[in-house]
Order: structure tokens, then sequence, then C-alpha cells
């Protein structure tokens, strides 16, 4: 046990600078290094296909994103970071919109921004009722301050 503790340690010093990076600066890293420590952190590997996807739908890499994101549902199909991942790359490849929606309404419960993400993809559909539905949800659950809505309109 204590040499698989030394491993650990020194895997995780080798990648601390990458995980602590900046969210934009070495993304690429970042998948890196989640692929590499996950399976040592995390035996099923569901977090690290979830961390996986995150970093991908950031880079826009949505297939990849798709994957790693379909993997994670796999292992725990309830998992709601997972299920916002997955609908976040369909919707960011225009495709199965309707099964992303039904992950990211599943997400919504407990990510407000899954609301926001709808909301997007009803204006696009030209459905504004439904839209501003969503819109005012995530309002409603705390996900629109004035601090995050200077975020969202910084991007």
């Amino acid at each position: 046990m204590p040499i698989l503790r030394f491993i650990l340690l020194a895997v995780l010093l080798r990648l601390y600078p990458v995980l602590l990076a900046e969210p934009e600066a070495g993304l690429a890293d970042k998948a890196t290094a989640f692929q590499t420590i996950g399976p040592i952190v995390d035996p099923s590997r569901q977090q690290t296909y979830v961390n996986t996807a995150k970093v991908r739908n950031s880079q826009q890499r949505f297939a990849e994103a798709e994957q790693a994101a379909r993997q994670a549902v796999e292992l725990r199909k309830l998992d709601a970071r997972a299920r916002f991942e997955l609908g976040v790359a369909l919707a960011g490849q225009r495709r199965n919109l309707e099964e992303a929606k039904d992950n990211l309404r599943m997400a919504a419960a407990e990510i407000p921004e899954a609301h926001l993400e709808l909301s997007r993809l009803f204006l696009e559909e030209g459905d504004f009722e439904l839209a501003m539905r969503e819109l005012q949800a995530f309002r409603k659950l705390g996900g629109l301050t004035r601090a995050r809505a200077g975020q969202l309109l910084a991007k």
C-alpha cells in the first residue's frame, strides 16, 4: 500500500500544475491529466469521463465530448453532470436535439445551466415561450446573478 501512495503522490505532483491551470489555458493537457490520473483516483472511470467531456465541450470538440459523456452515463445513468455534458455535446453538434433536450432536462434539477442551454435550443427553434420559461427557471434557481450575467455576456 505505501508504494501505491508513493506512485499516486508522484503522479499528482507531476500533474498538479496542469490541474490547477486556468480553464482556458492548457485544456488539452488537462484532459490528458484526467485520462492519466483518472484510473488511479476513480477506478470506475465515471468521473474521469465526465471531466473529459467537460474539457472537450469547452474546447468545442463535441464529438469527443459526446463519446466521453456517453461512457459516463453508461456507468451512472442518473449522474446530472454526465447528462448535462452529453446534452451540451449533442447540442454543440446540432444533431439528436431531442436527445440533447432530454439529457438537459434530466440535469436541470441539479445544474441550473441546463435551463440556460435548453433556453438556447428553444430560441434557435423559434419557440420563444419555452425559451422564456427555461430562462425564468434558470433565474429562479439562482443561476442568473449580476456577476453570472456579466460572465455569460462576456462569452
